[in-house]
């Protein structure tokens, strides 16, 4: 096979891909201008129904959206709760530090040493 033989075998390739291509987008063109088959709709209903039919119950979506919308509120309520808790602590423990260096312990009665 000569060069020539060569060339003229691409060029027919070339010719056949490129009636290929053009059928093809032809095809393509047609399927996004026409209307879907009733198999069609009805295969993508079968899968919007699964897909319904996967979700739970109405209670516990109300629920899981009563968690979410509530969510904020609680970390919002437990990050300024925090700060009060810390400074209690802190209070109690210069208290409980003081009365542990304290040479006299205060009696029931108020008095200082125990004496009335």
């Amino acid at each position: 096979m000569n060069l020539k033989d060569l060339c003229e075998e691409i060029a027919i390739e070339v010719e056949l891909l490129e009636s290929v291509i053009k059928e093809i987008s032809l095809l393509r063109n047609d399927l996004t201008e026409r209307e879907p088959t009733v198999r069609e709709k009805t295969a993508a209903g079968v899968a919007q129904i699964l897909a319904l039919a996967a979700l739970p119950g109405r209670k516990v979506l109300e629920a899981q959206l009563v968690s979410q919308l509530s969510s904020p509120v609680y970390r919002l309520v437990y990050a300024l709760s925090g700060q009060p808790q810390r400074l209690v602590s802190v209070l109690n423990q210069i208290k409980n530090l003081s009365e542990a260096k304290s040479p006299v312990a205060f009696s029931e009665g108020g008095t200082k040493g125990g004496v009335s």
